[in-house]
This record gives structure tokens, sequence and C-alpha cells, in this order.
């Protein structure tokens, strides 16, 4: 009878381990899986986070090529007042009608604007042996930055009065256009005597 129970409970013991075999098995394998499953999630939401960033990014710099391209394009000037048009301003020194290339911005625009209602008539003077200056007789808006002016130039000074240049000066004008004719020309007209200057929208 001993010997009969002696090997049962060996056989039992066997059981049992077995049995605490396996249970560490399954937790073993549970702690496995459970890490690897944090893993894959970390890994997504690393890959989310980054997707996101690379689309802010990508936003920052569409807006940064749009704000370039509005800085970049060019100010037209009113429809009735397009470089080319027949209604584009004319000058005329002494009688002569000059071509010029204007400027295309807000001062011009004005110009043309009192000039197609009324000639406008500008009595100029000689000065310094490069310029003819003369009063406009009223203020245009002014858009002064420091200049460096060549041979048949044209400029607004002071914001009420015009200047046209044989020779160059350095000042604070705003541009207003450009004598389309060869120097020498613009020498023989100007440097002679004072001039009546006419700007006029036929």
């Amino acid at each position: 009878m001993e010997a009969f129970k002696i090997e049962t409970g060996v056989g039992d013991m066997k059981k049992l381990g077995r049995i605490v075999l396996i249970l560490v098995l399954m937790t073993f394998i549970t702690t496995v899986f459970t890490a690897c499953g944090n893993d894959v999630e970390s890994i997504q939401e690393e890959r989310v986070q980054e997707e996101q960033t690379q689309g802010e990014e990508k936003t920052q710099e569409e807006i940064q090529e749009e704000q370039t391209q509005e800085e970049t394009t060019p100010v037209s000037m009113d429809e009735n007042y397009q470089m080319g048009d027949e209604s584009d301003m004319k000058l005329y020194i002494n009688d002569q009608e000059i071509p010029v290339i204007w400027e295309d911005n807000e001062t011009v625009l004005e110009l043309m604007e009192q000039a197609a209602n009324s000639d406008i008539t500008v009595q100029m003077s000689m000065y310094s042996d490069n310029e003819q200056v003369g009063p406009l007789g009223k203020d245009y808006t002014r858009d002064d930055k420091q200049t460096t002016t060549h041979n048949g130039d044209i400029v607004l000074y002071s914001g009420n009065q015009i200047v046209v240049f044989y020779g160059s000066n350095s000042w604070a004008y705003t541009r207003l256009g450009k004598m389309d004719i060869p120097q020498d020309e613009v020498n023989e007209l100007l440097s002679n005597g004072d001039v009546e200057l006419k700007l006029s929208c036929d």
C-alpha cells in the first residue's frame, strides 16, 4: 500500500509541474504579445504625428508661395489709361511732341486724368545745368525714393513740380517716365534755354 501511495504522489507532482510550466509559458506569451501591441501602437502614433507635421509644413510653404506671387504681381493702371491706349498722355516741349515711356503708378494716373480734362501747361526754368523744372499748380500723390536720374528722365519733385533731366542728379523723387529719344536730342531740347512743357490727352 505504501509503495502505491508514493507512486501516486510522484505522478501528481509531475502533473502539477506541467500545469505550472504551461501557466508560465502562457504568461510569457501574453507579455510578449502585449509588448508588441504597444510597439505597433507607438509606431502608428509616430506616423500620424509625422504626417500631420508634413501637412502643416506643406501648408506653410503654400501660404508663403501665394504671398510671394502676390508681392511680385504688378499693379495695373486704371482701365481707361492702359499703356499703349490712344488716350495715353502726350508730352510736348515747345509744341514738339516727344515720345515718352510713362511709369505705371498713381501719380501718372492722376496727371493723365487731369490732362484728359484740360492740358497741363508748365513754364519750365533751367536749373543747375542738368535739368528744367516748373510748377504744376497743385499737389499730386508722391512716392519719393532716393533716385539717381539720367538724361531724359521725368520726375515729380516735392509733390507739385515736374522736372525733366538732360543730365544726372541724385535726390528723392517720384518717377513719372522717360523721354524715348536719343540723348543728343534731349540735350538739344533742354539745354538751350527755358522751355514750355505741355501734357495732353488728345
